[in-house]
């Protein structure tokens, strides 16, 4: 599901996305923490990012992503993302990053 969730990211195909999103969805990363799929769809949106996958790790409810991020515009920051689950579908997400080369893409 959090494979799903970032290729429909990556696609910009946010009514597939928000199919792998619980509807107590809450979202954290360094900039932002958002409730439910909509606010976090929107915020995804804006920032335009793009996930290149490079490991995944898995537990029972949680599921490990460790990406770069790239903001087109040559920026890469390499990103772990922490997304558990609950009724087969992504209950929380929180990204650990260190922010500081995207803070002017991503706070347009």
């Amino acid at each position: 599901m959090a494979l799903f969730l970032l290729d429909a990211i990556n696609n910009e195909d946010y009514k597939n996305a928000k199919k792998c999103l619980h509807s107590a969805f809450v979202y954290k990363d360094p900039f932002t923490k958002t409730t439910g799929a909509e606010t976090f769809l929107e915020v995804m949106k804006k920032r335009n990012l793009k996930y290149q996958l490079l490991k995944v790790f898995a537990t029972d409810q949680d599921v490990c992503l460790v990406y770069n991020l790239l903001d087109g515009m040559d920026q890469v920051v390499t990103a772990s993302g922490i997304y558990h689950f609950k009724d087969d579908k992504i209950e929380s997400l929180e990204m650990v990053y260190d922010p500081r080369p995207l803070i002017d893409s991503v706070m347009k």
